[in-house]
This record gives C-alpha cells, structure tokens and sequence, in this order.
C-alpha cells in the first residue's frame, strides 16, 4: 500500500509541479507584441472562440488567461463582454488536457523530457531566447509524466479486494461520488486533478463509469466553490470575471448533474450507451463528461447571456481605478502611422495635464472633494502613463524617421514629467491634511496650494493651444522659488517655539515639495519651447 500512496502522492506532486511551470513559463512569453495580437483576435467577429480554445489548451489555466484579459480591460483594449466570451471558449479549451491523458502519451513524455534535459545541459536554459520555452517543454513533460504515475497506482490498485468492494458500494451511491469530487476539487483548486485520479482508476478496471461520473461533475462544483473567496477579495472588472467564472462552471456542472440524474432515474440509461456508440473506451467516457461540461457551460451561458451580464454588472460595477486607468486615445491600430500615434500620445498627456489640479481639490476651500481620492487617481493615472510610454517604446521600434525619434524624445520627457508632478503632488496633499495646521500657518499652506492651482491650470491651457505669451508667463511664474522658501522656513524656525514639532515638520515638507512642483513645471514648459519637433509631425 505504501507503494500505492507514494505513487498517487508523487503523481499529484508532478502534475501540480507541471502545471506551475507551464503556466509561469508560457505567461513570460507573452509580451506586448503578443498582446497586440491577442487583442486584435478577441476584437473580431468569430475569432474569440479560436482564441479562447487555443488559450485554454496552452495555459491550462482559466486564471492565467483571466490576467491577460483583466491587462486588456484596464487598457480600455476590450470591453469585459468581449471577456465573458473569450473566457467561456477557454474553459472548453483546458478540457483538451484530460483528452490528452485518456490517450497513450508515455513514449512521447519521454521523449520530450530527454529532450528538455539535453537542452538544459547545452545551457540552452539560461539564454533569454529558449528560456520559457524550455520551461514551458519540462512543465508538459512534468506533468504528463505525474499522469503516468497515477495510471501506475491504479494498475497495482486493481489487485486490491477491498477496494473493488468499496468502489462497488459507491457506484451505487452518487452522491458519494459527487462529495469526494466536490471536496478534493475545493482541497487542490482543480476540476482535473480528481478526473484523471478517476479516469487512471478507470484505465485500470477498478473504477465504473456509474463511480466516476458523479465525481467529474463534483470535481467541477468544487473547483468553482474554491474561487468564491477570491470574490470578495476583488472589485469592478476584476470581481466580474470571477464572478462569471463561478457562474460559468456552476450552470455547466448543474446541466450535466440534471442529465446524469435523469438518465439514472429513467430506468433506461441513455449517457453510457450513446458514449459507447461513438466508440470511447471506459477512460474516453469519463474524459468525454469532463469535456461536455464546459460545452454545456458555453450553451447555458448563451441562453442567459442578457440576464447574466446584467446581474454580474449590477453587483460589481467598474471601479473608479478602472475608469480612470484607462487611455483616451492610445489605440494600438494607430501603430501602424508612426505621426498619428505620436498625436495620440500628446492627446493623452495633454489630458492627463487637464487632471493634475484635481490632486489638490481636497485642500482648496473651492475644490470639489466628491470625486475619486487622490491615492486612486494617482494609481490610476500612473497606469495611463506607463502604457504612454509602452506604446511611445513601440513607436521607435517601428519608424526610422527622424523627426519622429526627436519628437518621441520630447514626449517621453513629459510623460516622465507628469509621472513626477503627479507623485509630488499626492505627497504634498498628504502633507498639508496634517489637521494640527492652523491659523496663520494654515493661511500659509492655502497661498501656497492657490498658486500652484494657478500654474497647474495655466500649464494645462498652455500645452493644449501653446502661446508665445502664455509660455513667457509661465518661465516667469515657474522662475527659481528657492530664496522665497528659504525665507519661510527660516521665519518657522524663529517662531518655535510656537509651533509643535510636527506641524513644522509639515510645513517644511509642503514648501519643499511646493518648491519641487515649480522646478519640475518649469522643465515642463521648456518641452513647450521645443516646437520644431511638433509642427514637423503635425504637418507632415
């Protein structure tokens, strides 16, 4: 028996390994070209059903692909529609999987895994080219090779008498079946790791269809009931795909447990005759069940598609993270016309621009405080501006032209700029909140915060129609504040003893960081100056 355990473990151990691996590996191959054509495929007509069923079989991972697709929905790429239906062709994609192993894979394991350890002793692991792929190849081979161990288990299992007896007493009680597939999917997060357990059992002779059946039906409610604390751990798009996930494989599971419940109750079974009319072996049935699921899903999902969506948008709508993170105007079809994606990304930065007052409304008698918190917009207007400078990077990458190289230079400070004045920002908001800041100090900070609304917004007009008066204005306003600063806080330090040592320490702070606004607006008007670059894009 120990010999039995020590192989089901080490099985389990290897198949778990492997998924990890494939999973980590094939995720670090996807890079923003990828994603470019990821989002070109679910942006078609008829193309999200070959995305969803190639995804699925090369991640094995409903989760993994839910990442792609939440990077693409933060991008504003696609719309969490789009999403459902690309994730609901995945879900039937991961079932190739337990196709795979109800087939004979031992030699080609083999195989593949002397392969991959040949490869990583010609170090072929450590170049950035083959990296992934090697890993993703030991993960698969890691993997088929924990099935061969659980195929082996089974074999010496059926010698066992006991064991015939209790997997007898089973096949006569459903329910059962369904409790152990419900419990070890809740334990191992995984509907596929009880099914191939079922389908080695079944391989061996040791297992019914009737015993396993209602176990790959459990193994499909007990994987979707351990994402449910994953819910409530998440919000707008997010906690939309979870929920759809839970939905998607609950509707699947609950269709397929009615069909197997009325072909038991019937008196004449219908389910195991026609799978052995069209051919499968005892593994192949319990591998076509598994299969039927998420197709029974993907139906059920279609017929209550306008309820569903609704019921799921209703109970987490987008977050204001997600609705602010998203680009205006950067749209990866625009790659193509290297002039017109610049366009685009001086659009977004001008817009971004538009927003940097907005940081200090929670200080300003005038401000409006009902809008998002300024730590959420900053997150996620930092989101905006990596993906500038990502689709700035692509720019380069695709044009030789040297105004657009100069212009892209240009952009990229400001966009770096911004990345600046939006941290400054934040901090110097948290700084002037200090509720011991009073009287005549408080008196200080609103100057303080007034003047630099004023030049944040003249900054803003000035970037959108640029001015040679506006921006001489703005050189003089920005002009070295350091003596001004110097002078403050030397009177805060005569005054002392007036003062707690905190409330100083926050007015320290605020000048500096004041005085660190002005430095990084005026670098941002010098960009302005540099208008060779701009009108040469513009009239090209």
């Amino acid at each position: 028996m120990m010999e039995i355990f020590a192989l089901v473990f080490s099985g389990l151990g290897l198949f778990f390994i492997g998924m990890r691996y494939m999973g980590a590996h094939l995720q670090q191959l996807v890079g923003r070209k990828m994603r470019i054509m990821i989002t070109r495929a679910v942006s078609r007509k008829g193309s999200v059903a070959l995305f969803g069923l190639a995804a699925g079989t090369i991640f094995q991972s409903v989760n993994a692909v839910t990442c792609l697709l939440l990077v693409l929905i933060a991008a504003g790429a696609i719309d969490t529609r789009r999403a459902f239906a690309a994730i609901s062709w995945t879900n039937v994609g991961t079932a190739t999987l337990v196709v795979i192993a109800s087939l004979n894979m031992h030699l080609l394991v083999l195989v593949l895994l002397g392969l991959t350890g040949w490869a990583f002793f010609f170090n072929l692991d450590e170049t950035p080219r083959y990296r992934h792929v090697i890993g993703g190849l030991l993960g698969i081979g890691m993997l088929f090779l924990g099935m061969d161990f659980l195929k082996a288990s089974a074999t010496l299992l059926k010698g066992t008498a006991w064991l015939h007896d209790d997997l007898a007493f089973a096949a006569n009680y459903p329910v059962l079946g369904f409790a152990i597939g419900v419990a070890v999917a809740f334990a191992t997060q995984s509907a596929s790791a009880i099914t191939l357990v079922a389908m080695s059992m079944t391989t061996a002779g040791v297992l019914s269809f009737n015993a396993g059946a209602p176990m790959v039906i459990g193994a499909f409610f007990g994987s979707a009931l351990s994402s449910w604390p994953l819910i409530s751990q998440r919000s707008g798009s997010a906690r939309q795909i979870a929920l759809f996930q839970l939905a998607l494989r609950l509707l699947g599971a609950a269709a397929l447990l009615c069909v197997y419940v009325a072909d038991r109750m019937s008196g004449h079974p219908f389910l195991q005759p026609a799978l052995q009319a069209l051919g499968l072996s005892p593994t192949g049935q319990l591998a076509a069940m598994y299969v039927l699921i998420p197709v029974a899903a993907y139906l059920m999902v279609q017929i209550l598609n306008a309820p569903l969506t609704r019921w799921i948008e209703k109970l987490s709508p987008p977050s204001h993270t997600e609705t602010l993170g998203r680009p205006h105007y950067l749209v990866d079809g625009a790659l193509a016309e290297s002039e017109s994606a610049l366009i685009l990304v001086s659009k977004e930065l001008q817009r971004l621009l538009l927003t940097l007052p907005l940081y200090l409304a929670p200080l300003r008698e005038e401000g409006d405080p009902s809008g998002p918190a300024v730590d959420v917009r900053f997150a996620a207007e930092q989101n905006v501006l990596k993906e500038a400078g990502q689709f700035l990077t692509e720019v380069v990458d695709r044009s030789r032209s040297r105004e657009v190289l100069e212009y892209s230079v240009v952009l990229r400070g400001q966009n770096e700029l911004l990345g600046s004045l939006q941290e400054t920002l934040l901090a110097m908001c948290n700084e002037c909140r200090n509720p011991s800041i009073v009287g005549e100090m408080r008196v200080l900070t609103g100057n303080i915060i007034e003047s630099l609304h004023m030049m944040l917004e003249m900054l803003a007009d000035a970037a959108h129609q640029p001015d040679p008066d506006d921006l001489h204005m703005l050189r003089a306003l920005t002009h070295d504040r350091s003596e001004l600063m110097d002078s403050i806080r030397r009177s805060l330090q005569s005054a002392d003893q007036a003062l707690s040592h905190d409330v100083q320490q926050s007015i320290f702070a605020a000048t500096s960081l004041f005085e660190r606004c002005v430095w990084l607006l005026r670098r941002y008007v010098l960009t302005l100056d540099n208008t060779h670059a701009r009108e040469q894009i513009q009239h090209t």
